[in-house]
């Protein structure tokens, strides 16, 4: 059964209202704006959105990006099609049930405020098929909310009362990440928004070259940590 919260969020116009109000869209631009600024053309690379929504990180990524997003929600895609340009598709579709073997591969994975959503067996499935569908020197980015102890009782009540209901501790969504990736970097700074918040970003690629490294106060090596090359989506 849908909750209220469920069903006022099932509008698009909604769902971007409350990414603006919390701050949550400053976090994802934040990130995103870091991950490009590695590539000397980012107009080259192939992105793939894993729960997109109505296709907010596009216009972070730009307009001649080889992108696809994909979301379970009709509402949400329709608009995302709507302004989407020639170079971007969106795809209604379970994340969870994606078969790599239908996609090229990706330079970026984006995961923003999903795995908090799915259940351990779901999550694994999607990190799997993630995993296979990355190129070489590619990588997975995600963002969601996090457990720690010592939290303020209003960040508990927000994590409580989200929409996901499988938000983990840090140290459960790093096991799970481990058994797909090798684990670059995680982030824990949350200061860029609007109401107090508990994250945890990691990045994730299928090759190891450094240990992972924890990084509360910046987002801002994740460009430095990262060789990808990119080709457009044909």
């Amino acid at each position: 059964m849908l909750s209220v919260a469920d069903i006022i969020l099932e509008h698009p116009f909604m769902y971007r209202a409350l990414h603006t109000i919390t701050g949550l869209r400053k976090l994802h631009a934040r990130l995103i704006s870091d991950v490009l600024r590695r590539y000397d053309d980012p107009t080259k690379l192939r992105v793939l959105d894993l729960g997109c929504g109505p296709g907010d990180t596009l216009n972070l990524i730009g307009d001649n990006a080889g992108y696809t997003g994909i979301d379970v929600n009709a509402k949400y895609v329709a608009m995302a099609s709507r302004k989407s340009p020639r170079t971007a598709s969106f795809l209604v579709g379970d994340v969870t049930k994606l078969d790599p073997a239908q996609f090229q591969e990706f330079d970026l994975i984006i995961a923003f405020g999903l795995i908090h959503h799915l259940g351990d067996t779901d999550a694994d499935a999607l990190l799997s098929a993630a995993s296979r569908m990355l190129k070489p020197t590619g990588c997975v980015i995600s963002l969601d909310g996090c457990r720690r102890d010592g939290t303020s009782p209003v960040v508990r009540w927000i994590l409580d009362h989200d929409r996901g209901r499988h938000i983990r501790k840090e140290h459960e969504y790093l096991t799970m990440f481990s058994r797909y990736l090798h684990i670059e970097t995680i982030f824990t700074d949350s200061s860029v928004m609007h109401i107090p918040y508990s994250i945890l970003s990691i990045v994730g690629r299928p090759e190891c070259r450094q240990p992972v490294e924890t990084r509360p106060s910046t987002l801002a090596d994740v460009s430095d940590r990262m060789t990808m090359t990119a080709t457009m989506r044909e």
